[in-house]
């Protein structure tokens, strides 16, 4: 079974938002669940992100947890999407406050020409956006 399991991690880790981008070179919109999220962030952890793509508007991400990983894949993300400027993020009602607090600081500071929405969500719960568009 663990066999099984790390197959499918290590297929799942090949493709990153790049793949999908230039899968979809249209894309405008984009949301993302948590689990995808987490699967493209380990990828960008590993293999970078590259290309540069200029159609992709919107990200609305469902975020697991909030950590220094999210602030540079983030960043990323800003540097090599162009023509993003709605960034709508969802973090999970566990998340400790502290590093929820930090990461809307770090992306709203570093990133003034995109436009942020936060919010939260939960498994079976209804998602509660907090601010839209600041």
């Amino acid at each position: 079974m663990d066999s099984v399991k790390s197959i499918e991690d290590s297929e799942r880790l090949k493709f990153g938002l790049g793949t999908l981008l230039e899968a979809f070179p249209g894309i405008v919109s984009l949301t993302l669940s948590h689990v995808t999220w987490s699967n493209i962030k380990t990828h960008f952890q590993s293999e970078g992100m590259k290309g540069t793509y200029t159609t992709l508007k919107q990200i609305t991400a469902r975020v697991q947890t909030s950590d220094y990983t999210d602030v540079s894949f983030i960043r990323s993300i800003l540097n090599n999407c162009k023509g993003l400027t709605d960034m709508r993020l969802m973090m999970h009602q566990d998340t400790d406050p502290r590093a929820r607090d930090l990461l809307i600081s770090a992306c709203t500071t570093s990133n003034p020409r995109v436009r942020w929405s936060w919010g939260t969500w939960a498994e079976g719960g209804e998602d509660i956006w907090v601010s839209n568009g600041t």
